[in-house]
């Protein structure tokens, strides 16, 4: 499957692979995930990675099922992200600054931090979420 568009939190794709570990997730990059997932055709589907597979990258995805969900609970989509993906841990800034972007009144942040964290793994095993 080829990718026919890419979303990268960092704003500078030549920044070397150092400097994308430490990049600081800001409310603007929240903003561009949030435009992304919306300029979603969904005629396809998209792919979210990120590193390791476990924590940006599935923060990510719960954004996007809130997103496409907006009448599902936030903790019913946390926990079919956490049946779909044992490891996944959802990095708590970026899913904060999504549910400021979304109006979600805290409600995203609660909901994953009741799932908690992960179960161990190096890395992350591929999963299909279906917004």
């Amino acid at each position: 499957m080829q990718a026919t568009q890419e979303f990268s939190a960092t704003s500078d794709r030549s920044a070397t692979a150092e400097r994308r570990r430490v990049h600081r997730i800001k409310r603007a990059d929240a903003e561009r995930l949030v435009a992304f997932l919306s300029s979603w055709q969904r005629e396809r589907p998209v792919l979210i990675h990120c590193w390791a597979g476990i924590s940006r990258s599935t923060a990510a995805a719960y954004t996007a099922l809130c997103m496409f969900r907006p009448d599902a609970s936030e903790e019913e989509l946390a926990q079919e992200l956490r049946a779909a993906s044992p490891s996944a841990t959802p990095n708590r800034l970026i899913v904060s600054l999504a549910d400021e972007v979304l109006g979600r009144n805290g409600r995203m942040v609660k909901a994953i931090g009741k799932i908690g964290r992960g179960a161990d793994a190096f890395e992350g095993t591929p999963f299909v979420l279906r917004p």
